[in-house]
């Protein structure tokens, strides 16, 4: 029967790593091969055995292989230019090296190794940086930029840190035992070790973490993709449609009003539509509803109001201030470019909101305007036209939040 353990102990923790062995093999599991970050053990009888690690080619040659068995060690897996015998303890064992200066010199490669890693890690999480740094600040929307896409810009800059730091502890240690055997002291084969500690501990909850959030962030992505496919993500909103935002009758009060679907008959462009992103740190909706009223004029046409609606939940409580700076600025600059702009945001004083803004359009900014209000960690956008006042949209939020 096999067992993998995940490895806690570096294997350039040389004394470390070969006492750990010996105690696992004392425990009846011996070790029969590795993986990058896992060790895989055979239970069989316990026995007192002796492992040594050793750093040469990354492939270990046949002769090199019946060189070291005569002295009474047997090969048992290596990883990467880095090889792992065992023999039973015995007070007449030979050892693979008796001289602790000539043994430094097995070590030159490995340290060299670093060194490129390190140049290459460093490298490349500047690039990571870089792009980071880019891709949040796109449209002035950090924190939402972070929420929209579920901390990954963080979680990898994050992981490319962790490396560096793992490669610089790793030659660190590596560097002090080579300077120790340069010095003529033998490496401590019975080094003791500790099974956990609370630094391992908390960094790899971390680890666990921002792994658990990377996956929870794929399966976001699938449900949206597949909700776009399937029609759940994105589809037409009718007068019955319930949804926790400011509904355009809400406002109009309209006796009869036909919800406009499409631009035209021939049209497949859904005109009121719901659209729904699926994240795993804020939830988000974005509603069109238009109406047209039979009827009803309204500066010479016939009366098309309409309200487009953004909706966010944030789930993060210490962003959703953030956040709601974040939408505020989206709805300053929707209006920017408009003929006449005169941009300006009001704050509000309203009962039973604890936030609430005016954002004027400038082009007939009593009828066309947009109000930004949060109660919580809801905060709303809306973009309102009509021939309403903002009077009729701030109760309407207000009646919603109670």
């Amino acid at each position: 029967m096999r067992v993998k353990k995940f490895r806690t102990i570096s294997l350039f923790e040389i004394g470390k790593m070969e006492s750990y062995l010996s105690d696992m093999a004392k425990e009846g599991l011996f070790l029969i091969g590795m993986s990058q970050s896992f060790n895989v053990f055979k239970i069989n009888e316990p026995a007192d055995m002796e492992y040594r690690i050793e750093f040469g080619a990354k492939v270990l040659s046949k002769e090199m292989r019946d060189l070291y068995e005569l002295s009474g060690w047997r090969y048992v897996c290596s990883l990467k230019g880095i090889h792992i015998f065992r023999a039973a303890f015995s007070d007449t064992l030979v050892e693979i090296h008796t001289d602790p200066e000539e043994q430094s010199y097995t070590l030159r490669k490995s340290c060299k190794m670093f060194v490129k890693l390190i140049t290459l890690e460093i490298v490349l999480i500047l690039i990571m940086i870089a792009l980071s740094v880019f891709a949040i600040r796109i449209g002035g929307t950090p924190v939402l930029n972070i929420l929209e896409n579920n901390f990954i810009y963080v979680i990898n800059t994050a992981f490319m840190l962790y490396i560096i730091f793992e490669i610089v502890r790793q030659m660190k240690t590596l560097l002090q035992i080579k300077k120790r055997l340069q010095m003529g002291f033998y490496i401590n084969h019975h080094e003791p070790w500790k099974k956990r500690s609370a630094s391992q501990f908390i960094i790899y909850s971390i680890l666990a973490i921002m792994l658990i959030i990377c996956l929870a962030s794929i399966a976001s992505n699938i449900r949206t993709i597949v909700g776009f496919i399937t029609g759940g993500s994105n589809y037409e909103l009718t007068l019955a449609t319930e949804l926790p935002v400011v509904r355009l009758n809400d406002i109009e009060k309209l006796e009869a009003p036909v919800i406009r679907t499409y631009y035209s008959k021939d049209s497949k462009h859904l005109l009121s539509n719901v659209s729904v992103k699926y994240n795993v740190f804020i939830k988000e909706k974005e509603i069109n509803e238009e109406f047209i009223q039979e009827g009803m004029t309204w500066e010479g046409e016939v009366y098309m109001p309409s309200i487009h609606t953004n909706y966010y939940k944030v789930y993060v409580p210490f962003l959703v201030q953030g956040a709601l700076s974040d939408v505020l600025h989206k709805a300053e600059n929707y209006f920017i470019g408009l003929p006449d702009e005169k941009i300006a945001v009001e704050t509000l004083d309203c009962d039973g909101l604890d936030e609430a803004y005016y954002i004027s359009s400038g082009l007939n900014g009593e009828n066309y305007f947009g109000l930004v209000v949060r109660k919580g960690n809801v905060i709303l956008w809306m973009i309102y036209n009509g021939q309403n006042t903002r009077s009729e949209v701030v109760e309407a939020s207000q009646a919603l939040f109670e």
